[in-house]
């Protein structure tokens, strides 16, 4: 069976990741991590942005987020980077507040099982012994 793909990038970090919908039936579709972050989202986030207005929401309030840090990169740009909404859906995973460092998320996997594009994320935490930054996070 021949499976056809459009270019894809995928912006992780609070996993931020673009992905195309395949054709074929419990195929993985590819996705390049394009940015990952400690400072997403203040709340649990998990969202697939398939228009340019729910993306430049998705920005500002990002944003405003980001500012509770005081530490590391944060998105500095006034205007949201531009995708190609015809294209690609851009998938987007924080895990929220953290206490403290230690904590991850990742998207491990996007797959099509012919009803549904399906995204496995993967959420780490730290051990209960292990030592971690005093410093509150927000993977993303």
């Amino acid at each position: 069976m021949r499976m056809s793909y459009n270019k894809a990038s995928l912006w992780s970090g609070i996993g931020f990741a673009l992905c195309l919908q395949c054709a074929n039936a419990d195929s993985s579709i590819p996705f390049t991590v394009l940015w990952t972050a400690y400072q997403g989202p203040a709340e649990p986030t998990y969202q697939a942005i398939t228009t340019r207005a729910q993306w430049v929401q998705f920005w500002k309030q990002l944003r405003v987020d980001s500012e509770r840090f005081v530490h590391g990169p944060t998105p500095r740009t006034d205007e949201a980077p531009e995708f190609d909404f015809k294209q690609v859906t851009l998938i987007v995973a924080g895990a929220g507040t953290k206490p403290m460092g230690g904590y991850s998320i990742a998207i491990q996997r996007i797959w099509d099982d012919s009803v549904n594009i399906r995204v496995s994320i993967e959420e780490t935490s730290p051990g209960r012994n292990c030592a971690g930054t005093t410093i509150s996070t927000a993977p993303f």
